[in-house]
């Protein structure tokens, strides 16, 4: 019963992330900290500079901006509903919200989620 509910959820989440721009255009753009931002508020790792490099050619002003709009973005991310959700989606834990006061919630939620996850898979397989 809960399957329905949680791939609707989840059919939600990646309509939403269809509409953003590629990291490789933003990149090109120059639009380092809007890359940054978008990479923080999807919760995902922070890129390091040869990352970034990868992308489009990334000076130390570049990574600066970058990093700073992570800051912002990772700290919209880091709630307990999204650590949730990030886990509910497979996804590891992997120190993102580590400047958190509330780290250890959020940690949590994200390892709660990342059970059901599990427990999902596990009923997709039988």
């Amino acid at each position: 019963m809960r399957i329905l509910p949680l791939a609707l959820a989840a059919t939600v989440v990646l309509a939403g992330c269809s509409s953003l721009p590629s990291a490789k255009s933003l990149a090109e753009a120059g639009n380092w900290e809007q890359l940054g931002t978008q990479d923080g508020q999807q919760g995902i790792d922070q890129r390091r500079p040869a990352q970034l490099s990868e992308l489009a050619p990334a000076n130390n002003q570049a990574v600066t901006q970058y990093r700073a709009g992570y800051r912002n973005g990772i700290q919209e991310f880091c709630t307990e509903d999204n650590a949730f959700s990030a886990g509910l989606s497979g996804r590891t834990y992997n120190g993102q919200c580590s400047f958190s006061p509330n780290e250890e919630a959020l940690r949590i939620n994200w390892e709660n989620g990342l059970e059901e996850y599990y427990v999902l898979q596990e009923e997709m397989e039988d």
